[in-house]
């Protein structure tokens, strides 16, 4: 995120959602983060980050809002199957 930024500095990371496992063998992760604009204003960004990965290296393969990452969700029938935190553990 920070090499498209308008200001890479001025990123702050807000919160991060756990990383969900998905049914298609995939991964997601919402992150929220602040960061200045063109006009060097401080905005609020939420993206939710879909990852395919083999289990030794991910790539992301899409990025968008929280409401895009819902829809795509919803409309492929691709389920949340774990939820793992920052350490690799799973959580309920």
């Amino acid at each position: 995120m920070k090499d498209n930024a308008n200001d890479p500095k001025s990123i702050k990371y807000v919160e991060c959602s756990y990383i969900l496992k998905l049914s298609n063998g995939g991964w997601a992760q919402r992150v929220k983060f602040r960061g200045k604009n063109a006009y060097g204003g401080m905005v609020l960004n939420e993206y939710a980050f879909l990852i395919s990965g083999d289990g030794n290296s991910a790539v992301v393969v899409s990025a968008g809002s929280m409401g895009e990452f819902s829809k795509a969700l919803s409309s492929t029938g691709v389920s949340i199957v774990g939820s793992y935190n920052h350490e690799g553990k799973k959580v309920d």
